[in-house]
């Protein structure tokens, strides 16, 4: 398939995602980005605008974009938050459109009936665990420290572009254009 990208095939293509990282929002986003691969392109951009949704899904989803040969392009065109900013962070590369903002929030989770202690000890454990790995993953892709990840997660905050450029998370602030007649594909 990469032949076919060196005869002239697209060597970028354009995903767009705005939907809540969820089993099937996810298996489309993957698809997607299968068929981009195996058409060749050399890079992958992912225009992301997402509340977020499943913090696990969205690391898998992360490491699984990054394992495949075209390089992570990740754009916020608007809103991302929540486990989508785990998602955006796998990016090799990260954008955010000007007027385009992040939302941090500690792990929370809707319980579905009754608990009893031993359970309910079993989900506190879980989302202290997904805070602890959210923050090492904000920290280990940008410049801030696990201290600065950490009180960004906890702390509830909204950061808009200049002060993600400022803290690494995004690598640059310009508006998303898309060339006329590029791969475009809709997760």
């Amino acid at each position: 398939m990469a032949e076919r990208a060196r005869q002239g095939g697209p060597k970028e293509a354009y995903i767009s995602f705005s939907g809540g990282i969820q089993l099937a929002e996810s298996e489309a986003l993957v698809d997607r980005a299968l068929e981009a691969s195996e058409r060749g392109v050399e890079r992958l951009v992912l225009c992301l605008a997402s509340f977020g949704g499943h913090f696990a899904r969205a690391v898998g989803l992360g490491n699984t974009l990054r394992a495949l040969p075209p390089r992570l392009v990740t754009f916020n065109v608007g809103f991302v938050a929540s486990a989508a900013n785990t998602l955006f962070l796998a990016g090799e590369e990260r954008y955010a459109a000007r007027h385009a903002t992040f939302g941090f929030h500690p792990s929370s989770i809707a319980l579905d009936g009754p608990q009893n202690p031993t359970q309910l000890a079993e989900r506190r454990a879980q989302l202290i665990a997904d805070d602890e790995r959210e923050e090492r993953i904000v920290a280990a892709a940008t410049k801030l420290t696990r201290a600065e990840a950490r009180a960004i997660v906890q702390g509830s905050r909204v950061i808009g572009a200049r002060e993600a450029l400022a803290a690494g998370i995004v690598h640059g602030v310009k508006e998303l254009k898309i060339p006329r007649g590029a791969l475009v594909l809709r997760a």
